[in-house]
């Protein structure tokens, strides 16, 4: 998913079309896929939600753990994926939204070299006529709900922080046979934290809907028994 977009236009794409992608292939390495907080319910179906940090910028992302191995994901690039929710960032590809430096104008892009693009066939882009077809009009209105989404997301977790509620955790799974994995650098909620709020800032998380965010992504921890379970059949082959 880091290839370099390419702008979207009737006339370059007049004849391109979308391939059907049930396994999500393009993230068949990530073990951590971003989700945006709106998501975070039905993610919580499935996968642990937790968050991660870039150690250079400082920046935290809200992320559906999918592998509990680097480059291992359970469910995505078998074409008999049985996954309750897959993040939106996957189902999006190979679209994306690309910000102008003005920071106020967006255009619509393509994932350069993406293997689901492909010429006369698959799901077409535009009409004969130059339109957008309606398929490329449902991806053009889930990327800017997207977009928008994330902007929440920030002041969410910008939330969370102001209020230090986020803690580092180091997850200690054994596998058997020796095989034990150790998933550092990532945050919860600290529910120590959350009880110790006090009763103005805890009213008025739940009046903005952040409680129900923050109980589905504690309650999303008791996803990685699952995870467990998959990748010890995933050893047993």
């Amino acid at each position: 998913m880091q290839n370099s977009l390419i702008s979207l236009n009737e006339n370059t794409h007049r004849n391109t079309g979308i391939l059907d992608n049930p396994g999500f292939v393009q993230v068949a390495n990530q073990h951590l896929i971003p989700i945006a907080v709106d998501e975070l319910v039905d993610a919580a179906t499935e996968f642990p939600v937790m968050f991660v940090k870039n150690t250079a910028t400082g920046k935290f992302t809200l992320v559906a753990i999918m592998g509990l191995k680097p480059e291992s994901n359970l469910y995505c690039g078998k074409s008999d994926m049985s996954a309750n929710y897959i993040p939106r960032v996957a189902q999006l590809y190979p679209f994306a939204l690309r910000t102008h430096q003005n920071g106020q104008e967006t255009e619509v892009c393509l994932q350069q070299n993406a293997e689901l693009v492909v010429e006369n066939a698959g799901s077409r882009l535009f009409t004969e006529s130059g339109n957008q077809s309606e398929y490329l009009q449902r991806k053009v209105k889930l990327l800017t709900h997207h977009a928008e989404q994330q902007h929440v997301t920030d002041m969410f977790i910008d939330m969370l922080l102001e209020k230090a509620l986020l803690h580092e955790q180091t997850v200690k799974i054994n596998l058997g046979n020796d095989d034990t994995v150790n998933i550092g650098g990532v945050y919860s909620v600290n529910t120590a934290a959350l009880e110790s709020l006090s009763d103005r800032d805890f009213l008025e998380m739940r009046k903005n809907g952040a409680l129900q965010v923050i109980h589905a992504q504690l309650h999303s921890l008791k996803q990685l028994n699952r995870l467990v379970r998959l990748t010890r059949q995933q050893l047993d082959g």
